[in-house]
């Protein structure tokens, strides 16, 4: 049974068993009963009572009663105390003074419950069923809301409606009747192909949602989901999405042929194994686990980036937020400006520039005996173990404070 149902009935049932009982004390056909007489009649009983009561309202599980119980106890308290019969008006009206205040306190401390019962569930922390939200707990009233109302995220298959419990009342409100469940949540697969033999540049301008792209080498199609625009100006191909929502668009390029390929968009996932002319990305997370080979340049601009993979070219220039940085990097020139940097690869390299707050991991030098190199460091902190097992001639500088371990 739901535990608002439960907290209700308790309620009701001992409310009307007082009720009962100060009908039983007063009524002018049972105030004679041996039984009431004595209660009427005995201090020790009525205080005896008084502190039963106290008890119970303090391991009473529900607020409301609680309240009910200490009202009791401060009513039979009271009543012990001798009053003469003219006083009996003003007695009663300090009684309802002080139900009054009563009263007006429980309302005060309803934030103060409010929030004390108020649990917000994260990553971490599962509800009874499974999914998170925020439940919002309060005497005789549960209020779920799943946590896809609260943060942007994929749409699971568990139950997102909005539920409202209160004692005889329950309000389900779908999730349909906030969102357009024509709009997909889930990846959009490609389902539209077109030759892009003939197309030197690829702009992919999805600002505000995700997309997975996957290179295929020995081919020259670019396939995509209809869902998007594509239009095509002279040797200049452009993708872009009809509506703005929170879907991943999965797109695959051929790149049997030499593309320059810029990507805008929220979040990026590139897999596969291909060849490129230019490579630019914007986008908020960047994450890398493909073998790429760049004619020219590739510039990264994205809060996170995730490399898992090798990328080889002339420059690389990555600018973000956090980067972990797993795999091989071969270019002439490497620029990395980034707060917070994790690298483990093996790298060969003309020039390589990391400006860092912190940085910290493993770089082995794959530059021969007879290739030069210059690496220069500048960062506030961080430990970076450096292997040059082919003791290639490398010009390492840094400034600031780091920990360099060379082998």
């Amino acid at each position: 049974m739901n535990q608002n149902i439960i907290e209700t009935i308790v309620f009701l049932v001992t409310f009307i068993a007082l009720v009962t009982g100060f009908i039983f004390l007063f009524s002018s056909k049972t105030s004679n009963l041996p039984m009431v007489k004595t209660f009427k009649e005995s201090t020790t009983i009525r205080v005896t009572t008084s502190v039963v009561s106290i008890l119970l309202a303090w391991i009473s599980p529900f607020v409301s009663l609680k309240v009910l119980l200490f009202i009791v106890s401060f009513i039979l308290l009271i009543s012990i105390f001798p009053f003469k019969i003219k006083k009996a008006s003003s007695i009663i009206a300090i009684i309802v003074i002080l139900f009054v205040i009563l009263s007006i306190s429980a309302l005060l401390l309803a934030p103060f419950l409010f929030m004390t019962n108020l649990s917000i569930i994260n990553s971490n922390t599962k509800s009874t069923d499974g999914t998170d939200g925020i439940e919002i707990n309060l005497p005789g009233i549960h209020i779920k809301v799943p946590q896809n109302y609260l943060f942007e995220e994929k749409t699971s298959t568990k139950n997102n409606d909005i539920e409202i419990n209160m004692p005889a009342l329950h309000i389900k409100v779908p999730q349909e009747s906030f969102f357009d469940n024509n709009i997909s949540k889930d990846k959009i697969l490609p389902d539209s192909t077109v030759n892009i033999e003939s197309i030197s540049t690829i702009n992919i301008k999805i600002p505000s949602q995700d997309v997975e792209l996957e290179l295929v080498e020995n081919d020259n199609t670019l396939a995509y989901p209809s869902h998007l625009i594509q239009k095509t100006e002279k040797d200049i191909m452009h993708l872009q999405a009809t509506f703005s929502g929170n879907n991943t668009y999965v797109i695959q390029i051929g790149t049997q042929t030499l593309k320059k390929l810029n990507i805008d968009c929220n979040s990026l996932t590139i897999i596969g194994n291909g060849s490129l002319k230019n490579l630019n990305i914007n986008s908020t997370k960047t994450k890398i686990n493909a073998n790429i080979q760049i004619e020219n340049n590739i510039n990264i601009n994205s809060t996170g980036f995730d490399l898992n993979g090798k990328l080889k070219g002339k420059n690389l220039n990555l600018n973000t937020t956090g980067s972990n940085i797993k795999g091989e990097l071969d270019f002439d020139k490497i620029i990395l400006d980034a707060t917070g940097v994790n690298i483990d690869i093996k790298s060969k390299f003309n020039n390589f520039n990391i400006n860092a707050t912190s940085l910290n991991g493993t770089l082995e030098i794959l530059n021969a005996l007879d290739e030069t190199g210059k690496f220069y460091i500048d960062t506030t902190g961080g430990s970076l173990k450096i292997i040059n097992k082919n003791n290639a001639p490398i010009d390492i500088k840094n400034s600031g404070i780091i920990n360099l371990i060379r082998e």
